[in-house]
């Protein structure tokens, strides 16, 4: 027996409740990927949360940046930690010279090796032990640190194939110095065949496996394989290959290595601040880093590496639709995936004209909406935003920093741009039908699988595979009924958007955690691709205007509510930053601040009104408001001179130069000055050039070397040696007597800098 229409409509509403249930369940399933597992719903195994907290207790005490005695103390620990395993240490240490990052440092890592049994290659797991200057460095890389020891720990009693090498470098924060030192200068960097790095962004979430080395298909298939717990996508290679940041796997894959990389990256707010420590260590996520580093160290160290020999040509395809999910196929597969689409796409339209619930230039109609639509998501969050700017103005940190705090937008955004666009399309789905918008949508999904599938394939998953499952939902609607109109064919269609939605979620949320919510238009758009085959079955909802009011109005309350209530605390402190530039010629000072004076900087500068672009003049660092500072000379370097060659037109100058107290030197000429050569503690460093003037200055810092070294300058003869030195520590003077933080405000670091400058 059929069920009139006007009970079918009457029960509808109903049933569109449950399709908007269907779409959060593909929302809640979508998010589970990015979780850590929960530690202790975990399957019984060897790795030891209790075992590697203790290693990272050690680790992650005070900050301990190059230079510094604290990375002196965690260094000489991570040895003795090693060797109380009964297990060999070398310490490689060296200076290294990158022009590009215009810096010098000596490098200390830390390596060990267990040899194989009957070894055919060897795979190597990497983590940084230095930290920032003034973060703790819990997570980056006190996690990657700790899985290292904890792995080791546990393979010094078994017996794998493989010879296992453990890689613990130095320097990485000032620009990958120690891995640069590892693959141009260790001789056993010429037998790694697969290098595991482990990393982290964030104190929290999964571990995401988020970069490969190139032709990755036989890394991946061993990646699935070996993990019980994977978190990765092929979408997050492409993005970050096409990003300038840099991990330590730079280096090691620019070398030729193979390699894989791993990285918590959920509360941004920690990364490289003071919160990057035990007290907000999350404990799933540790964990997830230990388990992944013991998991692929046992399975790389017992299969044939020898097929790592030689590069893949191709890549994988790979994603995690949820949690402990895996799916990977080769990129061959991707050009036949999409013909497969069009073929499926044509028919749907075919199909859907034959019903006369579909035309040509209906479909071409859907599709420009579908255009519109994604420029009103974009239009509308990017103008909402610029209000929430402009209102929340003093807590401008925590909107770009803090993941908890953008998380609350994040939701009302979502929740304005699926209102404005259910009001848009109820409009004009009146006029032309729900099949055609949704037809355009199909249409724009194509295109967008398209471009993927040649020029981005990693990410191809993302749009060919929702788009396969919509088509077969579409076609059933099609066979089914010739509308929406029916409660079944409502939640038929919502089924069938689920993987869709699972995807979307996990790519909306990954890019929100690592472009940050200061990009919520970028983030909206790509929501509105998903939202744009749910909205029009959300649309033909009786009364459904009122149900995208009732979202807009929760939306705007959420965010203005947000905006209002949002206040530094504790765990979600603001940051600041404060300079102290001391010039040791003049015996003058300053403080520094870039942003508006507030309740801790206003004590070192309370006047808006010196706003100065060069506050002294051997300092450029920008326009700054600025006071007048005690001068202090706690960080004043030195300079001795040791001896003046002149050889063949040639004038060697060699000096001993220190800052006893400071953590880095700076060094820069000002003057004209041809430099042939130089060297570092007879280390000779790499010029770009030869010749230098005021405007284009010879500039490097210097770490870790501050206690004393030696340099030799080789310029023209007649020419004078005529430069400055600048004495730098990551914190206020100590002589000088302030009110110190509060617990809701954060740094990445003040400076502390004395300048002197000399001629010879």
């Amino acid at each position: 027996m059929r069920m009139s229409k006007n009970k079918s409509r009457k029960r509808l509403p109903f049933y569109g409740l449950l399709a908007i249930l269907i779409f959060l369940f593909g929302i809640v399933i979508g998010l589970t990927p990015l979780q850590a597992p929960d530690k202790d719903k975990a399957k019984p195994s060897e790795v030891s949360f209790e075992s590697t907290w203790g290693f990272l207790e050690n680790i992650a005490q005070k900050p301990h940046p190059v230079g510094s005695d604290e990375h002196e103390r965690v260094k000489n620990d991570l040895i003795q930690t090693i060797e109380e395993m009964g297990l060999d240490v070398e310490v490689q240490d060296t200076i290294v010279h990158k022009p590009e990052f215009e810096r010098a440092t000596r490098v200390q890592n830390i390596l060990t090796k267990m040899e194989g049994a009957d070894s055919s290659g060897t795979v190597m797991l990497a983590a940084h032990y230095d930290s920032t200057f003034v973060s703790p460095g819990a997570s980056d890389d006190g996690y990657g640190v700790a899985a290292l020891l904890e792995t080791a720990r546990i393979l010094k009693d078994k017996s794998l194939k493989n010879d296992v090498i453990m890689l613990i470098t130095d320097g990485e924060e000032l620009g990958l110095l120690g891995a640069h030192a590892f693959v141009n200068e260790h001789p056993w960097a010429k037998d790694v065949n697969v290098v595991l790095n482990f990393e982290a962004r964030g104190i929290n979430g999964a571990t995401v496996m988020f970069e490969t080395s190139g032709g990755n298909g036989a890394l991946i298939k061993e990646f699935q394989k070996a993990t019980s717990s994977p978190a990765s996508n092929s979408f997050l290679k492409e993005v970050y290959d096409v990003m300038p940041n840099g991990t330590d796997l730079t280096e090691f894959v620019g070398s030729g290595m193979q390699g894989l990389n791993f990285a918590s990256a959920q509360s941004f707010n920690s990364y490289h601040t003071t919160i990057d420590s035990l007290a907000f260590v999350d404990k799933n996520t540790l964990m997830h880093h230990a388990t992944y580093a013991y998991e692929l160290a046992t399975h790389f160290g017992n299969i044939d590496l020898k097929k790592f020999d030689h590069q893949s040509e191709k890549n994988a395809v790979y994603f995690n639709p949820f949690a402990q999910t895996f799916v990977s196929y080769s990129e061959n597969l991707v050009i036949p995936l999409l013909i497969v689409t069009f073929i499926g796409l044509m028919a749907t339209v075919i199909h859907g004209i034959r019903r006369k619930l579909v035309s040509v230039l209906g479909a071409l109609i859907g599709f420009l909406l579908f255009l519109v639509s994604l420029a009103f998501a974009y239009s509308i969050s990017l103008f909402a935003f610029k209000l929430v700017t402009f209102f929340a103005e003093d807590v401008s940190w925590l909107l770009e920093f803090d993941q908890h705090i953008a998380s609350i937008y994040l939701i009302g955004f979502l929740l304005i741009t699926a209102a404005v666009l259910i009001l848009f399309i109820y409009v004009v789905q009146k006029k032309i039908g729900a099949f055609q918008v949704v037809t355009g949508a199909l249409i724009g999904w194509y295109l967008l699988a398209s471009v993927s599938s040649f020029l981005m394939t990693g990410a191809s998953y993302l749009f060919v595979w929702p788009l396969i499952f919509s088509l077969i939902g579409t076609n059933l609607v099609f066979w089914k009924d010739k509308t929406f109109s029916t409660e079944n064919n409502v939640l038929l269609y919502s089924a069938f958007l689920v993987p869709g939605i699972v995807l979307f979620t996990f790519l909306v949320f990954s890019m929100y955690i690592a472009l940050t919510i200061t990009v919520i238009h970028i983030v909206m758009t790509v929501a509105a691709f998903s939202l744009m085959l749910f909205v029009p079955v959300f649309a033909r909802l009786k009364g459904s205007w009122k149900y995208a009011i009732a979202l807009l109005l929760l939306g705007i309350s959420i965010v203005t509510y947000q905006t209002i209530a949002v206040e530094a605390t504790s765990e979600h402190p603001i940051g600041n930053q404060v300079y102290y530039m001391a010039d040791g010629d003049l015996e003058k000072a300053i403080w520094g601040i870039e942003s508006k004076p507030d309740s801790f900087t206003k004590q070192f500068v309370a006047d808006e009104s010196q706003f100065d672009d060069h506050p002294l003049p051997s300092f450029t660092y920008g326009e700054m408001y600025t006071a007048d500072a005690p001068y202090y000379d706690t960080n004043l370097p030195q300079s001795e001179f040791i001896s003046d060659v002149t050889k063949d037109g040639w004038r060697t100058i060699t000096l001993e130069i220190a800052a006893p107290n400071a953590i880095a030197i700076e060094l820069g000429t000002n003057s004209d000055i041809s430099i042939n050569e130089l060297s570092i503690n007879g280390e000779e460093l790499q010029l770009d050039e030869k010749h230098y003037s005021k405007e284009n200055p010879y500039f490097i810092e210097l770490f870790g070397l501050s206690k004393g070294f030696t340099m030799s300058f080789t310029i023209k003869e007649g020419e004078s040696l005529d430069f400055y030195l600048i004495g730098k520590t990551f914190e206020l003077p100590e002589e000088h007597s302030y009110t110190e933080r509060p617990a809701n405000m954060t740094t990445h670091g003040d400076y502390n800098m004395v300048l002197k400058s000399f001629r010879y």
